[in-house]
């Protein structure tokens, strides 16, 4: 199945123009009234994720440079039009993996609140720790309970922070003791 894109051409080459447009099989086009750089731009503000390939006859490195700093995924001498072509796949194939890498960033982001947001309102002390029994993650709760600022408590052993406060008071009449609760949570990692 053949996939149907959207493509802006700017050219002021009316027969180059016609010449890509049968290259790329263009159905309609309308050229605005700019050049190069400020289609990147127009482009750009309005998706700054969509590629921008420039196809130049006489492009200096000067301005290639310029182009690519404006925006342009590429750029391509119109003496070699074979690169035309996997130079647009290469960029289809890159624009969707930054369209997914955003939506899987905007995933973890809303996961990473729901799990601050649940953490935050569980009346529990929790503690993460990773393989080194290293805290990673503590909530107010546990704060509490270990006398512990969890800024100070986070890369600490879990042992050092749970063992350093044996007031039983402190721990909200609770019957563990500090060792049997490091313990406990060790034992769900």
């Amino acid at each position: 199945m053949m996939e149907t894109l959207r493509v802006l051409v700017v050219e002021d080459s009316e027969d180059d123009l016609l010449v890509l447009k049968r290259r790329l099989r263009l159905d309609q086009f309308d050229v605005p009234a700019c050049g190069g750089l400020e289609a990147i731009a127009m482009v750009h503000a309005k998706d700054p994720d969509l590629p921008c390939i420039v196809v130049s006859g006489q492009i200096g490195q000067a301005t290639a440079v310029e182009a690519m700093r404006a925006g342009a995924a590429d750029y391509i001498m119109k003496d070699a039009p074979g690169r035309l072509a996997p130079a647009i796949r290469r960029e289809l194939v890159e624009a969707r993996s930054r369209r997914e890498r955003k939506r899987a960033e905007n995933a973890l982001a809303q996961e990473r609140e729901l799990h601050a947001i649940t953490l935050r309102s569980i009346a529990d002390g929790v503690v993460a720790t990773d393989t080194e029994g290293r805290i990673t993650l503590m909530n107010r709760v546990a704060e509490a309970l270990s006398g512990w600022d969890r800024r100070d408590a986070i890369g600490r052993p879990l042992r050092e922070v749970f063992e350093a406060n044996h007031d039983p008071a402190s721990w909200g009449g609770m019957s563990a003791t500090p060792w049997y609760v490091a313990r406990m949570t060790s034992k769900l990692n």
